[in-house]
């Protein structure tokens, strides 16, 4: 019943702005699938168990992105609630509990419908991997939280929990066991990424580059939590986070060792969510939805004025952000939206290659076409989001030489960052590449242009 309501929710991906994160996975996805290296062959920041699974989607679905989204949403969503429920059954055994969580975990993810990132692939094996160290399956748990973290790098501020649900009991057996299913997650990822070639690039993309990120946007954190003071949009992220913490510490003072374990599940997930960027609104999702399953353990009432409080902001954020989808980004065209394929631009056609300057991945699909090197999308040739930037720079002046005449340079003028991206990219690559602009047009929510290299 769980996954086929999920699926249905997910069917709406269809009326509404997709996130470009997908088709960024996706991209390399499908490279990986055609026998491409994830880190030498593309720029992407994530862990490979989530480029394994988008080439497993690209291979059952191939270019049919659409049916892919739809079906991989509903499933991971589908699977992550009902992993949810069971987590909150295990402990406290009652239906009540059991639909609390169920309701919790739809709006939770009604926040955020736009898209599969790899908090989504992490959080559900995260919840299933708890599951198993309650049902003893120890071997399995190691299994699915090791790969929780080689899918999204930041679910490794989950270790203390998993350290405090393995310690309930005089059991030593189950730390062996444990550490035999995450070894064997250890040596084969790592061994697969080792035959392959790819420890460096895999080192440099996602740990390297992971860093200097963090390092690069930490004004942009503060300044969107400032701004959240004064943005009505982003009010409902505040009283979130307001009402979980002032919640978890009161209950911890009141109740003691009951509520320790949501204390640590708490600081666990601040440390995972903030590391990611807490101004993203999936990664504010991935914490609400940790700390609702933690509350059904804890308390398991809705009677408890936490609890409450929580399920009135996911309301409220539930209805705002269906609105925002439907009606706000509605009127602007749905730009983003899978219904919408600007496939005509015959500037576009005619080369070889395709760079989308500005942060639109999903033309690749529509034109079906592949980057002329690895850097497919601008975050790591930008300063706003790399410090090492100027390395990434000089590496894209000599891979594009030969490439220059064969490729078409697309910017879509719509948000203000791809605005940034794009200013930035000109000012590195412009008088370098010599480029011309060949073609413009208007488009729903935006501008798109057409750059070529002079012959």
């Amino acid at each position: 019943m769980i996954l086929a309501i999920s699926l249905g929710i997910s069917a709406l991906m269809w009326q509404v702005q997709v996130d470009q994160d997908f088709f960024s996975q996706l991209y390399v996805g499908r490279g990986v699938w055609e026998g491409g290296s994830i880190y030498k062959d593309f720029t992407d920041n994530k862990g490979p168990w989530l480029y394994w699974m988008f080439a497993l989607l690209y291979g059952v679905f191939g270019d049919n992105y659409a049916l892919a989204l739809v079906v991989s949403r509903g499933l991971i969503i589908g699977l992550t609630v009902w992993g949810l429920a069971e987590w909150v059954c295990i402990r406290k055994g009652t239906k009540a509990v059991w639909l609390i969580t169920i309701l919790l975990g739809g709006l939770l993810f009604s926040l955020n419908i736009n898209g599969v990132y790899a908090e989504s692939l992490s959080l559900v094996l995260l919840v299933w991997g708890i599951n198993m160290i309650f049902w003893e399956k120890y071997e399995w748990a190691g299994i699915l939280a090791v790969g929780a973290m080689f899918s999204r790098q930041t679910f490794v501020f989950f270790i203390p929990y998993l350290i405090f649900a393995l310690n309930q009991g005089e059991e030593k057996e189950r730390w062996l066991r444990f550490a035999r299913g995450a070894g064997l997650v250890i040596l084969m990822t790592m061994g697969f990424l080792v035959i392959k070639g790819e420890i460096g690039a895999w080192f440099l993309n996602t740990i390297y580059f992971n860093i200097n990120y963090a390092r690069a946007v930490q004004e942009l954190r503060w300044n969107s939590i400032k701004s959240g003071l004064r943005d009505l949009g982003w009010n409902r992220v505040l009283y979130g986070w307001l009402i979980a913490i002032i919640g978890v510490v009161w209950e911890w003072i009141k109740k003691g060792r009951r509520s320790r374990e949501l204390l640590v599940l708490l600081v666990c997930s601040i440390g995972a969510t903030y590391s990611g960027g807490i101004f993203y609104p999936h990664h504010f999702t991935q914490f609400l939805i940790i700390i609702a399953g933690g509350l059904g353990v804890i308390f398991g009432e809705i009677r408890n004025i936490y609890l409450s409080g929580v399920a009135a902001v996911l309301i409220l954020s539930s209805v705002s952000e269906i609105f925002r989808a439907y009606w706000v980004d509605g009127k602007k065209g749905w730009f983003n939206s899978l219904n919408y394929q600007p496939a005509g631009v015959e500037s576009i056609k005619q080369k070889r290659y395709l760079m989308v300057i500005s942060y639109h991945p999903k033309f690749y699909f529509d034109y079906a076409k592949r980057s002329p090197d690895r850097y497919f999308q601008p975050f790591f040739l930008s300063r706003d989001f790399n410090v090492s930037a100027h390395k990434e720079v000089a590496n894209h002046k000599v891979s594009m030489k030969s490439k220059l005449e064969e490729t078409a340079f697309v910017l879509v003028r719509d948000k203000e960052v791809n605005k940034r991206l794009a200013e930035e990219y000109f000012d590195n690559f412009g008088k370098e590449f010599d480029l011309v602009k060949v073609d413009s047009r208007e488009l729903p929510g935006g501008e798109l242009e057409v750059y070529w290299a002079k012959k």
